[in-house]
């Protein structure tokens, strides 16, 4: 019989459901029968993707960045996080129990493991970043705790001098297996005629989403440029038009995203982790604006701003016409060093199948 796999997704922003789009296509074209499980718009996002699978809910975390101190935004909030981890853990059991779960795949799920089946992590974030050193320490401490409730962890990056994640991906203080998936992406590389100048591509958690999306429409009116935003919200479809040169659709499923993006001669989004890997398979410029109180977000966008490789702006600094006029001395992406990581990821997962 086809083993079941439970797909257990994180709902903080929609990255966490976009990259493990292509690792459920593996799955299901390996003979796996498949459940995904998030919530929010996450979960509305997998429902539009997979409408033939169910598509089970876990508990919400409810993240919000309203500070631009992480500390404080996520310290006032780890009471909620924690019982949260609780909750996905019974709902976890529930969902065995139910579905005869023969192994979990969790994407930055912590609560989602069992002693009864193997189950899976998936991260970039190993090392977590934080700019006090002692800090870091406690809080590594507590990550790679949780991360060792799982079996193994499964890294969606490449190894060595090709590696997206940087820093972030380092695992050598963890005491179980750890596998490298390659980039997980929808997109793949097309060549399209150019519609629009930029394609704006907003994620993430809120207020910071809302916030970035009003400063970027308000700025893309008063430019020359011909932009299309894609607001990332899965709760109903609209399509309109706000100017003459500045097109909005509340979201689209991976094959209009990826021919939109192609389709654009730039890129402007988040530095997280999901967005960098869609840019490495298209291989498009991009001007990248960290998420206030991220430091993941603010590490990765520095670090290949540095390498001027992406253009990076701050959020409370933004000026989008100097960003579409500087953006276009940094290389960007070769999306040739990355073409292998299907083959990874479809290894990995038969690997995983044949374990169960």
């Amino acid at each position: 019989m086809a083993p079941k796999i439970l797909v257990a997704i994180l709902d903080w922003g929609l990255g966490h459901a976009t990259r493990c789009i292509p690792l459920i296509h593996t799955l299901l074209a390996q003979g796996a029968t498949v459940i995904p499980a998030s919530n929010g718009r996450a979960r509305a996002l997998l429902q539009a993707e997979f409408p033939h699978l169910t598509i089970e809910q876990l508990p919400a975390y409810r993240i919000r960045y309203a500070y631009k101190n992480m500390y404080f935004n996520i310290g006032v909030q780890m009471p909620g996080i924690a019982a949260t981890i609780r909750q996905e853990y019974q709902a976890l059991k529930k969902l065995i129990a139910q579905h005869q779960i023969n192994g979990v795949i969790s994407d930055n799920r912590f609560g989602c493991y069992s002693p009864y089946v193997p189950c899976v992590f998936i991260t970039h974030q190993v090392q977590i970043q934080v700019p006090n050193a002692r800090l870091q320490q406690i809080v590594n401490t507590a990550n790679h705790h949780y991360i060792h409730h799982f079996s193994a962890c499964w890294i969606p990056d490449l190894p060595g001098e090709a590696s997206l994640s940087g820093s972030l991906s380092e695992h050598g203080r963890l005491r179980i297996p750890v596998r490298h998936l390659g980039v997980l992406s929808r997109m793949q590389p097309m060549e399209v005629p150019a519609v629009h100048d930029c394609a704006i591509v907003l994620s993430g958690p809120e207020p910071q989403r809302s916030r970035l999306e009003d400063m970027l429409i308000a700025q893309a009116k008063t430019l020359p440029q011909r932009s299309l935003v894609v607001q990332g919200q899965t709760e109903a479809y609209r399509h309109w038009q706000a100017a003459d040169n500045v097109e909005i659709i509340s979201f689209l499923t991976g094959a209009a995203l990826n021919r939109a993006m192609a389709a654009a001669r730039s890129i402007v989004c988040r530095s997280g982790y999901s967005s960098i890997m869609d840019l490495a398979m298209l291989g498009k410029k991009a001007i990248l604006i960290p998420t206030p109180g991220q430091t993941e977000q603010h590490y990765l966008a520095q670090r290949f701003h540095e390498q001027r490789i992406f253009y990076r702006q701050w959020q409370h600094q933004l000026d989008l016409g100097q960003a579409l006029s500087e953006h276009l001395t940094f290389a960007g992406l070769d999306p040739v060093l990355y073409q292998e990581s299907q083959h990874r990821l479809t290894q990995v997962v038969q690997d995983f199948l044949r374990s169960l």
